[in-house]
Formats: structure tokens, C-alpha cells, sequence
């Protein structure tokens, strides 16, 4: 575990920035906290606008300031940073360490699942496995991994692990390795397999774990997973997305062909939103009491979801008339543009929460020398904020961030393809106080 009984601290107003082209690598220290006390924040430019809902937080859905922990190195041997992978309502955040790329890659050190708990990183290690990647991490920190039992092969298990005792381990059946799955509340488990002879792109197999059976459920890619153990996916080869839930079902929708491409969003409670793919156009699209509703647009082009959350509020993308890809909540049916950063080249916001909230990360010029200069900002229906931080991050490669119903944010990315950074706000109420040294 990490020790961070010492805690470097100072307060970041809003505008601080630090020269371009500084590098920022890994600290030999506990993590760092920056409390950085937000200005006033931007309104949003244009849309339609409802009555900020009901939210998670007393008055607001975002708070006034935020306190930053750097999440330090988690001790693996030759360690390059980690990947987010997901954040609980409890605050605690998975995490994928990962090696140094040649470390990797010779089979010396692999990537390794751990949870940071905001003081500790506790390792998800599993006796007779080499490797554990972390998938999904459910509010009662029931973590779901997938495991290899050497370099050299395929993850051929999937385990449940939970405060340091191994709930469960999954074995594939013959022939399969795990790709994908889900977690839920009830600690049941989605998995996706696919042939260890069918290489990258072959057919998908969906099952699902529950007292300690493992169910075959068809041919096809696995989506969402809900409470209720409903399982959602694409069916390529009959271009249906399905439900299953004691028996396979297909959702219609209001394409009229078979569909080319699908990707399912589904809450814990069973709302259900989708991108789907017909004739060449994309289309967002939710179910209302089973029946499928094409989500409104802007100037009739191109729509996507991205996350949905238990009130039924869906977060996506739409294309406008000057095919710019424009942030979007669409709620009870009605869409809302979302405010973005005034000088923004490009970015989308990646997660919402049950309040309305959104995270994200936003590039605010354009991009030079292959790399984008990404800034991470956190929004409701008619204000952005952007989060402290010392300097913004040179991206290579997407960003990723989450963000829960108690206020905690979380975003990590690969800082100018070395110093892959993990990055941990909450509300200064929950934090250091704002005055710290």
C-alpha cells in the first residue's frame, strides 16, 4: 500500500497555469492534493433549457471548489502510471497500473488491477495468475477482473474479488477467453468470450454468472447489464440488439434494415438507450415502456449516447449544421445543449451522474505536433467549470473520466505518451480545508 501519511498541499485559483511544454513526471512523494477554489463559472451559449432537476448536492449538482489528489505510483515494478477503469458511489477508484511498455511487452511485469481507496492502493492479486485487468467495480466494492495465468496466455478467467478475499473464479469454456464484462449490485457477473481461433474480430458469445453457474446466452456482442440481471447486446449477424432475461428477446427500433452497428447504454434500474447504425446514418434512441423513440437531433444529422443514468437523462453527442459535434443531455425527450468551454477546439464530456452532472475533457486550441492539449472541465444543464489543475495534459492517445453521486471525480490519461497521470477531485467539504498551507 501506498503510504500517504504526508500530504503536500496549496491552494490553485482557478487561472493558474503553469509555462508550456513543462514536463510533469511522476512524483518520489505521497500524493499530491491541490484545493483549487473555482471563479465564477461560464454559462452555457445555447440550447434549451429546463428546470435544473432534483440533485444529489443540496443546492447544485457541482460544488464551488474542489480539492485534487494525484494518485502517486502504486508500487508495481518498472511503472509507467494507471488507467481509470471506474468509480463507486463510495469513492473508491479501479485502477489498471501498467509497466513500461518493453516491460510489457517481454512478459517481465504485466498490468495489475488495484483499488485506491483515497489514501491506499490495495492490489488485486489472485494466487495462480500472473495477470489481473480490471473491468468494473460495483458500490459495495465487489470488483470484477479478468485474469491470464501466464504471459503467454489468453485470459481464460474472470474473477470477483472484494476487500481482499477472492469472491469467485470464472473459467471460460474450452476454446474461449474473456473479453468484456459487467458487474452489478447483486455481484452477478456479464461476460463476453470470443474463440481463441477466431482471432480479434470473430464472433462474440455473451454468459452469465450467477450462483456459481455460468449461462450461455447466445452469438452476440454483450452491451448493458442491469439489477434486475437483464443482459443487452448487438447481434451482428441478424442486426438486432436483444434482451435476455431467462430467454432471448429482440428490441425493435426505428430502423426499418437490419442494423449495421449497435451500442447499447443501460442504468442499473433498466433504462435502456442505444447508438445505433441503419443506411449509413447513426441515430440515438431510447425505449419508453418497451417501445423505441428516436431521439431529437440538430439539423437532422449524425446522433450517439454515451451513458444514461437511473432518472432516465442520456448524454450524447449530436452533429449540428457546421458538422461539429456538439454535447448534449436529452431529458423526458427534450434536448438540451450542453455548455462547453468558450474556446474550445474539440472534447465531449465522457460521464453523468444521477444529479445531472457531467465530466469530460475538452482541447481549447488546436492540436499541434499530433498531440491535443486537454483541459478537464465538469458541467450541469447551464454552467462548465474547469478543474484544477497545475498544467494541462499533452494527449496522445482518449482521455478517460467518471464522476459519482457524492461529487468525486476521477480522470486519467497518457501525458505525452509516457506519464500516465490518474487524477482524483472531490468537493472541498469532503477534503482538506480550502485555507490548507
Amino acid at each position: 500500500m501506498v503510504d500517504s501519511s504526508h500530504f503536500v498541499s496549496w491552494v490553485l485559483p482557478h487561472a493558474a497555469s503553469s509555462p508550456k511544454g513543462r514536463r510533469h513526471a511522476w512524483p518520489a512523494l505521497p500524493p499530491v492534493v491541490l484545493v483549487g477554489v473555482l471563479a465564477a463559472p461560464w454559462p452555457g451559449f445555447a440550447g434549451q433549457t429546463n428546470e435544473p432537476p432534483t440533485t444529489a448536492r443540496a443546492d447544485d449538482a457541482l460544488a464551488d471548489c474542489y480539492v485534487l489528489t494525484v494518485i502517486p505510483p502504486v508500487g508495481i515494478a518498472e511503472e509507467n502510471g494507471q488507467a481509470l477503469v471506474d468509480l463507486n458511489e463510495r469513492g473508491h477508484v479501479l485502477l489498471d497500473a501498467l509497466p513500461e511498455e518493453s516491460a510489457w511487452g517481454e512478459g517481465r511485469v504485466p498490468p495489475s488491477a488495484f483499488v485506491w481507496t483515497g489514501t491506499d492502493a490495495v492490489p488485486i492479486a489472485i494466487e495462480g495468475f500472473w495477470e489481473t485487468r480490471a473491468v468494473e467495480m460495483s458500490d459495495d466494492d465487489s470488483v470484477l477482473v479478468l485474469a491470464r495465468e501466464d504471459a503467454e496466455s489468453r485470459q481464460r478467467h474472470a474473477a470477483v474479488w472484494r476487500d481482499g478475499e477472492v469472491l469467485a473464479v470464472i473459467a471460460a469454456p474450452d476454446g474461449e477467453y474473456f473479453s468484456a464484462g459487467r458487474i452489478n449490485r447483486r455481484g452477478h457477473v456479464a461476460l463476453q468470450a470470443m474463440r481463441e481461433d477466431s482471432g480479434w474480430w470473430g464472433p462474440s458469445r455473451a454468459y452469465l454468472w450467477r450462483d456459481d453457474e455460468l449461462t450461455e446466452l447466445g452469438e452476440w456482442e454483450l452491451g448493458g447489464f442491469d439489477d434486475d440481471d437483464e443482459v443487452f447486446g448487438f447481434d451482428p449477424a441478424q442486426g438486432e440488439i436483444v434482451k435476455w432475461i431467462d430467454e432471448t428477446t429482440v428490441l425493435s427500433t426505428t430502423c426499418t434494415s437490419p442494423l449495421a452497428a449497435a451500442e447499447v447504454k443501460v442504468s442499473g434500474n433498466g433504462r435502456i438507450a442505444a447508438t445505433i447504425e441503419c443506411e449509413g446514418e447513426r441515430h440515438a434512441v431510447a425505449w419508453v415502456d418497451g417501445e423505441p423513440r428516436e431521439l431529437p437531433t440538430l439539423a437532422g444529422r449524425d446522433t450517439a449516447v454515451i451513458d444514461v443514468n437511473e432518472r432516465g437523462e442520456i448524454l450524447g453527442e449530436v452533429v449540428d449544421e457546421a458538422v461539429a459535434n456538439v454535447p448534449v443531455l436529452w431529458r423526458d425527450g427534450v434536448l438540451i445543449e450542453l455548455p462547453v468551454p468558450p474556446s474550445r477546439y474539440d472534447g465531449s464530456y465522457r460521464d453523468i451522474n444521477e444529479a445531472g452532472a457531467t465530466v469530460g475533457a475538452f482541447t481549447l486550441e488546436p492540436p499541434s505536433f499530433g498531440s491535443e492539449e486537454f483541459h478537464f472541465f465538469v458541467a450541469d444543464d447551464d454552467q462548465v467549470q474547469k478543474l484544477p489543475y497545475p498544467e494541462p495534459m499533452q494527449q496522445f492517445f482518449g482521455v478517460e473520466a467518471r464522476l459519482n453521486d457524492r461529487g468525486d471525480i476521477v480522470a486519467s490519461g497518457d501525458h505525452e505518451g509516457y506519464d500516465r497521470r490518474t487524477l482524483h477531485w472531490r468537493p472541498c467539504e469532503d477534503g482538506p480545508d480550502e485555507t490548507s498551507p
